[in-house]
């Protein structure tokens, strides 16, 4: 009876994940991996059709915004400043609604009718 190296598909997933990751770690910078990397990708990316090419590159789009700014919380800080800028403008608005209908009503018996 054979001993088995992992006892869970978990197990043996998590395994495999782990050496891809390595695989690519070590080799990342190797010309002749580069090269078989970019023959991969031309010839992957040739038979595409014209709408999962624009599928692929706003998904890619998305996901990279997503990485550089919701995970970081960035986008949501440019958020909490707009949103501060615009409490602050309304209140100026407020302010000035209210001064002119202040200064019509003191000053407008004024006007010529």
């Amino acid at each position: 009876m054979s001993k088995k190296k992992y006892n869970t598909l978990e197990e043996r997933k998590e395994a495999n994940k782990r050496n891809a990751i390595n695989f690519y770690n070590n080799h990342k910078n190797d010309p002749e991996f580069i090269k078989k990397r970019k023959a991969y990708y031309e010839k992957y990316y040739s038979r595409l059709s014209q709408d999962k090419k624009k599928l692929y590159k706003t998904y890619n789009t998305d996901y990279a915004f997503y990485i550089k700014n919701i995970r970081t919380g960035l986008f949501e800080l440019k958020i909490n400043k707009y949103l501060n800028k615009y409490n602050e403008l309304n209140k100026k608005i407020k302010k000035m609604q209210d001064r002119l209908t202040y200064l019509r009503n003191k000053f407008g018996h004024l006007e010529n009718k």
